[in-house]
């Protein structure tokens, strides 16, 4: 099946499209985000994600970001009505200035469920020991997290699926691209930013839904790695993925009767 992409509003056939060449060297950056049932749950988020990004690159907001991104949010509709991505997807963003004007790439890719479905069979964490991420003011997004996420993501998954990254002082911080969360009693607790805790699209409807189901929301910046131990139930969340449940650490298993109920929730809220 041919699938398409957008180059500044105009369709590519993607096996065949480059990259202009006028835009090589000039991607400002870059942004994932998901589609589910040809909505964008977190659309108004990864636009302050955007605003935030051109101002610490000092750039001004192009017009097709401009009144709450319509003209883009329209791009990305084409394009997913074009590839036939009726059900769910997930989008590349790809954001460039050359010769003071902005350019814009958008792909696509399919998804495998429909929308964000709790994960069958639970996931199983490593807690870092060897890559440590610094506190920064960029910590809290990718920027000042990728490089981290990228050595993690290559170090090797031999018995688990993900790996907690953790502070100069050892405290737990996230997995690549997600907010890790721990349940105890009635509690769900987070790691900080203060911290330098990466901070998700998708964490303030996780608030949210924590709020509505009488769960107390707390971030902590000391969460040590005995907390995996001493927690009820952990789960993963984030805007691509929605919420994961986690299986075990190390011979702790967690239950998910919370975790099912946040996710619930969490999709109740969004689609």
């Amino acid at each position: 099946m041919t699938q398409y992409l957008l180059i500044d509003g105009q369709f590519y056939v993607a096996e065949e499209a480059q990259v202009p060449a006028h835009l090589l060297g000039h991607l400002l950056f870059a942004e994932e985000i998901r589609a589910v049932r040809n909505e964008l749950p977190f659309w108004e988020k990864h636009l302050e994600l955007f605003a935030l990004k051109l101002n610490l690159l000092n750039q001004p907001v192009p017009a097709f970001l401009q009144y709450e991104g319509k003209e883009l949010k329209r791009q990305i509709e084409r394009m997913l009505v074009k590839n036939k991505y009726f059900k769910s997807a997930f989008i590349s963003f790809y954001l460039f200035r050359a010769a003071e004007k902005f350019s814009y790439i958008l792909k696509c890719r399919a998804s495998q469920s429909v929308g964000y479905e709790l994960n069958k069979s639970g996931l199983s964490l490593a807690v870092s020991d060897k890559i440590i991420k610094g506190v920064s003011s960029l910590s809290a997004i990718d920027w000042g997290s990728e490089p981290f996420w990228k050595l993690a993501r290559q170090a090797g998954q031999s018995g688990f699926d993900e790996l907690v990254l953790v502070n100069p002082q050892n405290s737990l911080l996230e997995t690549p691209g997600k907010n890790i969360y721990f349940l105890k009693g009635d509690t769900v607790f987070s790691p900080s930013p203060e911290a330098g805790a990466y901070t998700d699209v998708s964490q303030s409807a996780v608030r949210q839904v924590c709020e509505k189901l009488k769960l107390n929301f707390q971030f902590k910046e000391d969460l040590k790695e005995g907390f995996l131990l001493a927690a009820d139930e952990v789960f993963l969340a984030s805007s691509l993925y929605g919420i994961e449940w986690v299986k075990s650490y190390q011979n702790k298993r967690y239950h998910y009767k919370t975790v099912r109920l946040i996710q619930e929730n969490f999709n109740q809220l969004l689609i």
